[in-house]
């Protein structure tokens, strides 16, 4: 299963990286990431992992966060939207602040806490195990600081839940993408030992048949 959905996901953005910030970026993104980035308590000088950085949208409202003398770290799936992430980085003249990387989510190469912060956006409904990857998230942050994700939720109530279904794998047209619940969501970070929890379920105004879900944890003190 996890061979499929990782061959599903190259081929996916593949088709989409040359207008994936065109089409695919929600409205409101830049809100949106200066939120999660407030969330992941992101400061100066940190070094973040931005996991499944994509076209590098989310890389760069961090670099603008971390100042010169932070690092980012962008990982993606994709050589396709990396090569979108590199030509994007290197015309704002990042490239000293953001470096990337294609690697596979389940296997993150970085040292156990070695990163200050971890940001994962709209990439979870493509991850083969989404345990695993939370629990790759959580070996490799510090003690005591945050990781923050959004995707898109899959509602509880049951006609909301096949209606949203239903437009996702309209959207997609293959049936191999899933989203989850805020439950579910829970139970990926508590489950891999992040502590104070917290998730919040919200829609925006271009897309009200699917919700957003925005979750943070921290790992707890050595």
């Amino acid at each position: 299963m996890r061979s499929w959905k990782c061959q599903h996901a190259q081929k996916y953005f593949k088709q989409r990286a040359e207008l994936y910030d065109v089409k695919y970026v929600p409205k409101g993104a830049e809100e949106l990431s200066r939120i999660m980035i407030q969330k992941a308590e992101i400061k100066e000088g940190d070094f973040v992992l931005d996991f499944a950085t994509g076209t590098g949208f989310q890389a760069v409202q961090i670099a603008y966060a971390v100042g010169k003398k932070g690092r980012v770290l962008g990982l993606d799936i994709s050589d396709a939207m990396l090569r979108e992430a590199e030509i994007k980085i290197k015309r704002l003249g990042l490239d000293n602040v953001i470096k990337l990387k294609r690697a596979q989510s389940e296997n993150i190469p970085l040292e156990d806490n070695s990163v200050d912060a971890i940001i994962c956006g709209f990439a979870y409904h493509h991850f083969p195990d989404p345990y695993r990857v939370t629990a790759e998230m959580f070996r490799v942050l510090k003690p005591d600081r945050k990781a923050v994700a959004v995707d898109g939720c899959r509602p509880e109530y049951p006609f909301k839940k096949l209606v949203a279904d239903l437009s996702a794998k309209v959207s997609d047209r293959t049936w191999r993408i899933r989203f989850y619940t805020e439950k579910e969501f829970s139970e990926f970070f508590e489950g891999s030992g992040f502590a104070e929890v917290h998730t919040w379920c919200f829609y925006q105004t271009h897309c009200l048949l699917y919700p957003f879900v925005m979750i943070e944890g921290t790992k707890p003190p050595a």
